[in-house]
């Protein structure tokens, strides 16, 4: 068998026998585990999930659900009411939400024509803005709300149904007025709002978002259109939502393999982002929400028995089109949590108006459990190391645009980048810096949200400089040297914005901090945080290195090396601060990674953190202790406890669960 199954064909029967006595509770499988090792899978809250008031359906999404999407408080009206006010409490209630059950939250929307408050489009007259007025007020927006959620919300739908149903650009008031009726400046307000999401937050994944993908062709080649011209001008966009607001007869299985193969030959990931379906077999069939409420979808016959076996049929049909293209789908999201609060009247979800599984769940269930697991889908282990090349030690990794960078120290005389989509298989790339000497060791990269240049702090021969390039992949110009007698620099940008960059200063391996105006200019004087005191990190010489910051709840944790990088006794621990300035205090359970039976000298690396939030640690181990400097590059897992307690761990030759990251 490809993978080992949450819940066998077999014990299926089982539970279809008992699903009319059966809730959400341990009978009934999560919904995130039958689909685990395909695609997240999700629900959209309302406001009274989220802060405790209906404890049934929190239940539900908490036990089912790895990724929500708020249904209503993240649009402009909700958040944004009035110029200048802000309404953050019920976003922020989302968000906790969501954090407290480790979910893949998706901010839904920034720029749409509905639920948008008129004077967003109008000046103190009631007169239409100006083009530069309204881009302004869409600038403001966007980075309020995506910044406040930085790092927090993972992936924005960005633009929401700016098509019609033809393909062409909807006639709303951010073509009308950005646009100015030219038709080279049609996508200027989809350019602008991706734009500023992405210097709001460079990590997050960028979407488009409409209804009707499925069953327009025309539509969805419009949407193909919208990602093809953004690729053009360099802008960044991960993915496209196909709503999928269905009925017992559409959308066709031509229709949503139409919009899957198309959207996903572009080369962004594909989701479904607010699937039900509508049992009323009359009327409208469209999603705007302008023509639709829960009275005009109402259907007496919704309960009956002939309509739920169609609507059973119907999401398994959906489902096995999903499972079959699973490489290229990464989310499938219900729009809301259970029949009773579902923005359309009838029967749509899979969970009934008392919280009870129905039907159609039991389809879904099955469906996905005889669908053959595609071979990508199965790799999901990692061994270490990673790297499978001696001499690549010290690594720093940055995500961009869906890819991870890796710079290692390596020949001494130069550093090359690796890339990885998925942290654990690697490919060397090209030389992407050269300074001309010696002793070339321990790089870091930053990207800067603010100019998005990309910052290599290098050590040379104990010397510590800066070096620039547009793209991670280099080249890399050599713009300043910022200290002497110095090594491991590693750059951090707190939530307010201001620089800090941390390096060991000889003699003494000393861990230091600068306070930076900007990642070329100091700040002020440095500050000593931390020397080697301890007794594990004077093994083999009195050695503090390797500094990376990490922020938790509040409060900052640098992770440093102890005793002598030679050494198989080389270790990670860590110490904590109120502010990125100290004071630290050590922990006394240091060190939290070290030596064992099979992995020896594990030491200086990074944090990077996977699609499901988990933290991981890239760092080198030492082969074995017959030549002290031939390292290679492994990863692990860090995490935290209800404490704050950060721990972690080093393996080598058995196999690991690997880092989860959604295609």
């Amino acid at each position: 068998m490809s993978r080992a199954k949450t819940v066998t064909v077999a014990s299926l029967a089982m539970l279809l026998i008992g699903a009319a006595q059966c809730t959400a509770g341990p009978n009934v499988p999560a919904l995130k585990d039958v689909f685990k090792d395909r695609f997240l899978i999700g629900g959209a809250p309302n406001r009274n999930v989220v802060t405790g008031r209906d404890p049934n359906a929190a239940a539900i999404a908490e036990k089912h659900f790895n990724t929500i999407t708020p249904e209503n408080d993240l649009k402009w009206q909700l958040i944004h009411p009035r110029p200048g006010q802000y309404n953050w409490g019920p976003a922020d209630s989302f968000v906790a939400f969501g954090e407290k059950n480790e979910m893949f939250l998706v901010g839904h929307t920034l720029v749409w024509h509905s639920q948008t408050p008129r004077w967003v489009f109008q000046d103190e007259a009631g007169d239409p803005l100006t083009r530069d007025a309204l881009l302004a007020r869409m600038k403001d927006h966007i980075l309020s709300v995506v910044g406040r959620y930085k790092g927090r919300i993972r992936g924005w739908d960005v633009v929401n149904e700016a098509l019609d149903g033809n393909g062409t650009l909807r006639d709303s008031p951010w073509l009308r007025i950005i646009g100015e009726g030219s038709e080279d400046k049609r996508y200027d307000f989809i350019e602008h709002a991706f734009r500023w999401a992405h210097e709001a937050d460079p990590d997050a994944e960028l979407y488009y978002n409409d209804y009707g993908l499925e069953t327009s062709k025309a539509k969805c080649d419009g949407a193909v259109a919208i990602v093809k011209h953004l690729q053009s001008k360099g802008i960044r966009i991960d993915g496209v939502g196909i709503q999928l607001h269905g009925g017992l007869t559409y959308p066709s299985v031509e229709g949503l393999e139409y919009a899957i193969t198309s959207l996903a030959a572009t080369g962004v990931k594909v989701m479904i982002t607010e699937l039900d379906i509508r049992t009323q077999a009359r009327g409208y069939r469209g999603a705007d929400i302008g023509r639709v409420r829960r009275q005009s979808t109402d259907d007496s016959t919704a309960l009956s028995t002939e309509t739920q076996k169609k609507l059973a049929d119907k999401y398994a049909e959906i489902f096995s089109v999903l499972l079959r293209h699973e490489k290229d789908i990464t989310r499938v999201t219900f729009w809301g949590i259970y029949d009773r609060t579902s923005w359309i009247g009838g029967s749509p979800l899979l969970f009934d108006r008392d919280y009870q599984p129905k039907e159609a769940f039991f389809a879904v269930v099955k469906t996905a459990l005889a669908a053959p697991a595609s071979v990508a889908a199965s790799n999901k282990t990692y061994t270490n190391p990673i790297i499978d090349e001696i001499g690549p030690a010290d690594p720093t990794v940055i995500l961009f645009e869906g890819t991870y960078y890796l710079y290692p120290t390596g020949d001494n005389v130069s550093y090359h980048v690796y890339t990885s989509t998925d942290l654990v298989h690697w490919t060397k790339g090209p030389r992407v810096f050269e300074p001309g000497e010696r002793n070339v060791w321990a790089p870091d990269v930053f990207r800067d949200p603010k100019d998005g240049k990309f910052y290599l702090y290098y050590t040379v021969s104990e010397r510590i400089g800066v070096a620039v390039a547009d793209r991670p992949d280099g080249t890399f110009v050599d713009r300043a040297t910022l200290f002497d007698r110095a090594i491991d620099a590693h750059m951090f940008c707190d939530d307010d914005g201001r620089y800090y960059l941390y390096y060991v200063q000889f003699p003494g391996f000393r861990i230091h901090v600068q306070p930076m105006k900007n990642p070329l200019e100091k700040l002020g004087e440095p500050v000593e945080l931390l020397s080697p005191t301890e007794p594990w990190e004077k093994i083999r010489g009195d050695v503090t290195e390797g500094p990376w910051m990490l922020k938790h709840r509040g409060t900052y944790y640098l992770l440093y090396s102890g005793t002598g990088a030679n050494s198989l006794d080389y270790a990670i621990g860590y110490a904590t601060a109120d502010k990125p300035t100290g004071p630290l205090t050590k922990y006394a359970g240091n060190p939290i990674v070290k030596r064992t039976d099979q992995a020896f000298g594990p030491g200086h690396g990074c944090v990077v953190t996977d699609h499901a939030g988990n933290l991981w640690s890239i760092y080198h181990q030492q082969k074995d202790d017959s030549e002290p400097w031939n390292r290679f590059v492994c990863i692990d897992p860090l995490w935290f406890d209800d404490d704050g307690v950060l721990h972690g761990k080093a393996t080598r030759g058995t196999p690991q669960p690997a880092p989860i990251i959604h295609k």
